[in-house]
């Protein structure tokens, strides 16, 4: 078994506490190279190396956003894969949700030990693929318009200190604004326009969950995932259907809407939910027509003509 060990050691666990994946090596008596990603300039010759040895397994030790790049580059040369190999993703980072959510988090080292003696559990899943306008694809776990891309200008710009997960300060900043009146409420959930087509039937013309919708009018938020659930094991997709994207949706005219997100933190779906403007489905092609800040993973996402259609990839095997 061909198997690569990519690690960060710029990633704030892997920085502070050192390597788990290093450590497990020293108790399973592995002897293989770990590579350290850096600034990311040597994924390209990561992936095709990965590529002519025929790697049957990735292991990933760092923060979501090395995820996601690492994930990005294999999943644009996935054509050129014999076999895809599989992913364990290792929490190393600042911001650990996806690693979390379908891989090993930090100080789980007998789970790890299993991995590497190949006893570990798989959960095929796909990622989403992002086509903006100008033909460039990107990759990854959750985007997000509207409301979660406008706290995450907030906190990068005045609220940033360093002292807990991206992703956590960002779910904190809108919990504390959307309880709060003045300027940075104002400016977090100010409604814009968005048009967004749902696609629910499978592009070979079987039936999904439903037909296709289109939303055309000012918008707060939408969240759009493969995941099992986001940050801070968070669900607030509620659809049904079999279809690969799950995604939710809140207009700007939202009845009640303090209380229904409360509820939803609190894993409680009220019946009202649909009656007070929010929707939720499962879908195999979205697009997006919108001219504001988009996030991917965390991280901004340019779309030059404000155009993208989200589709999901192949499966991809992760064991933990």
């Amino acid at each position: 078994m061909h198997r690569l060990f990519l690690i960060n050691r710029q990633s704030k666990h892997v920085a502070q506490r050192g390597s788990q994946l290093e450590r497990s090596f020293e108790k399973s008596n592995i002897t293989a190279p770990i590579i350290d990603v850096g600034d990311f300039s040597v994924l390209p010759q990561i992936v095709k190396e990965a590529r002519d040895n025929k790697t049957s397994h990735v292991f990933i030790e760092s923060g979501d956003g090395t995820v996601h790049g690492v994930m990005s580059a294999f999943l644009k040369a996935q054509h050129e894969f014999s076999s895809f190999p599989n992913f364990t993703l290792i929490s190393g980072g600042m911001t650990n949700q996806i690693a979390k959510n379908i891989g090993i988090s930090k100080h789980i080292s007998k789970r790890l030990e299993r991995v590497l003696a190949g006893h570990g559990r798989s959960l095929p899943m796909p990622l989403l693929e992002i086509k903006t306008g100008d033909d460039k694809i990107n990759h990854g776990f959750l985007l997000s318009t509207g409301v979660v891309p406008h706290a995450t200008q907030h906190y990068e710009t005045q609220m940033r200190k360093g002292t807990m997960g991206a992703n956590i300060s960002v779910f904190l900043t809108i919990m504390r604004t959307l309880l709060l009146k003045g300027e940075a409420r104002d400016k977090i959930f100010k409604p814009h326009k968005i048009t967004l087509e749902i696609e629910q039937t499978a592009p070979e013309g079987k039936n999904s969950s439903g037909e296709h919708l289109t939303l055309n009018e000012d918008h707060l938020l939408t969240l759009t995932t493969t995941l099992p659930t986001i940050m801070m094991g968070l669900n607030p997709f509620w659809g049904r259907g079999n279809a690969p994207l799950k995604a939710t949706y809140l207009p700007a005219d939202m009845r009640r809407l303090i209380w229904h997100i409360f509820n939803i933190w609190l894993g409680r779906y009220s019946k009202t939910l649909t009656r007070d403007g929010a929707q939720s489905f499962t879908a195999h092609r979205l697009s997006f027509t919108y001219d504001r800040s988009v996030v991917i993973d965390g991280e901004p996402l340019t779309c030059p003509d404000g155009f993208m259609q989200v589709t999901p990839t192949m499966p991809v095997n992760f064991i933990s």
